[in-house]
């Protein structure tokens, strides 16, 4: 069965459904040069897995690929593939745009472009620019459309190891965008705790941003990273009044960006953001019927989705 990390033990907790089944049928494509992994741009494949623990039992998972971005070369990665991935024109499949993220966040005369705008903002949160590349796990806009739950931003040092993480969380249905810089010297960290293996760094943070009508503010993060390498693995938990309210757990495989595994993904996942917004206000609906408690925008931000649900 496919588990989920437990908190305490570092172990896992089964969530009924078959891993080897799930893993087996990509792993020919998965990288075999670990070199590729230092520059340039990948692709990770793989499944993501939510569980909710209070006040009700519920839990669901999916299918997904994402793209980690070497922001420095990401427009000469990608130049290679048009019309399936592109960075200049919104006419490809698959589309990179810098203004799809940092909304949060105004550009500045003197940090325009998306790599000098995150080192900006950790030398602001952390006291310290990172010093290495910076990588972007995100999706892409596809048929024109984007939507990320979460992007993360690994920033290295020179030596390749991690410096820092920008967790960049959407919220849905009312399309804002917050940042947390998750490093121990970080405004936005509560504390270091001790990680777990495969993980290298475990951050606890409060929640400072509504993300779902159907989970208050009242919660503490915890997110546990490594380094991506051939295999990647994050694990999101929350906490409130010392209990585990809920847990997420992203695990994927490496496979180098190249014609035939970008035709690969493209094909399995064609609609791949909208996809993902129809699996959110799905299993959104299926909260409201437990009668799951409703927790409007505390700033009274509405929409019509949410309109319609409170």
């Amino acid at each position: 069965l496919l588990k989920l990390e437990c908190r305490e033990c570092g172990g896992m907790e089964s969530i009924g459904v078959s891993r080897e089944s799930s893993v087996k049928r990509r792993q020919p494509l998965r990288l075999s040069a670990m070199g590729s992994l230092t520059g340039g741009t990948l692709v990770y494949d793989g499944r993501v897995w939510h569980k909710r623990f209070k006040p009700c039992v519920h839990g669901f998972n999916y299918a997904l690929f994402m793209f980690l971005l070497d922001l420095d070369t990401v427009h000469e990665a990608l130049g290679g593939f048009w019309p399936a991935c592109s960075t200049s024109s919104p006419w490809a499949i698959a589309h990179f745009s810098e203004e799809d993220h940092l909304k949060d966040i105004p550009k500045t005369k003197r940090h325009r472009n998306l790599a000098e705008r995150i080192r900006a903002l950790v030398l602001s949160r952390t006291g310290k620019s990172p010093s290495g590349p910076i990588k972007l796990l995100t999706n892409l806009s596809y048929f024109g459309y984007c939507f990320n739950p979460v992007s993360f931003y690994f920033c290295l040092n020179d030596d390749g190891t991690l410096y820092c993480v920008v967790a960049e969380v959407s919220n849905t249905p009312w399309g804002e965008m917050h940042t947390y810089v998750l490093h121990p010297d970080s405004k936005d960290v509560k504390s270091m705790r001790k990680a777990g293996k495969p993980y290298t760094k475990r951050y606890a943070f409060e929640k400072t941003f509504h993300v779902s009508p159907f989970m208050d503010m009242e919660h503490t993060y915890e997110f546990s990273f490594h380094s991506p390498k051939e295999t990647l693995q994050i694990n999101t938990s929350m906490f409130k009044d010392e209990q585990k309210w809920f847990s997420a757990t992203l695990r994927m495989n490496a496979m180098e960006l190249t014609w035939l595994n970008l035709a690969y993904l493209l094909l399995y996942y064609p609609f791949l953001t909208v996809y993902i917004q129809m699996i959110i206000h799905w299993e959104a609906l299926k909260l409201w019927r437990k009668k799951v408690p409703f927790h409007p925008h505390p700033e009274g931000t509405k929409s019509s989705a949410s309109v319609i649900i409170g």
